[in-house]
């Protein structure tokens, strides 16, 4: 799933048929096909450039889930992913990509990259919003 989501976001084309827009007639070019498009489209319209945290994410989860296959197998106890490690991964990510989100569309509002709505996405433009109103620009 890590693969598959780096592979639709790292091929994402603004001028595939998506979600946020539509084309009728062409192809898309994303290499996840029609269901990747749409896919990418959604995830960078809602988070920005910070849906690549998603792909860091599954990642860990899968190297997490090794480590605990390796540690089952040796007859340890492996609690890598107890209920407590899971909730503090889950509300450590989500504040990730909040603040990711936010700082993208706050500072990066120049990057000139192929997107379908701004570096922080929705998500960011909200945020940073809230940010700017209340701490100010540079805060």
């Amino acid at each position: 799933m890590a693969i598959y989501l780096a592979l639709i976001l790292a091929t994402y084309q603004r001028s595939d048929p998506a979600w946020s827009h539509s084309l009728a007639g062409s192809p898309p070019q994303n290499g996840g096909g029609r269901v990747g498009a749409v896919m990418s489209d959604v995830l960078l319209y809602l988070f920005g450039l910070s849906a690549w945290w998603l792909v860091a994410l599954l990642v860990y989860l899968v190297i997490a889930g090794y480590k605990r296959l390796g540690g089952l197998a040796a007859g340890t106890d492996a609690t890598i992913l107890d209920r407590r490690s899971l909730l503090a991964i889950v509300g450590g990510f989500l504040l990730l990509v909040a603040c990711s989100s936010s700082l993208e569309s706050l500072r990066m509002h120049t990057l000139k990259a192929q997107l379908p709505l701004s570096p922080g996405g929705v998500l960011g433009q909200f945020l940073g919003n809230l940010t700017e109103t209340y701490l100010g620009f540079t805060g």
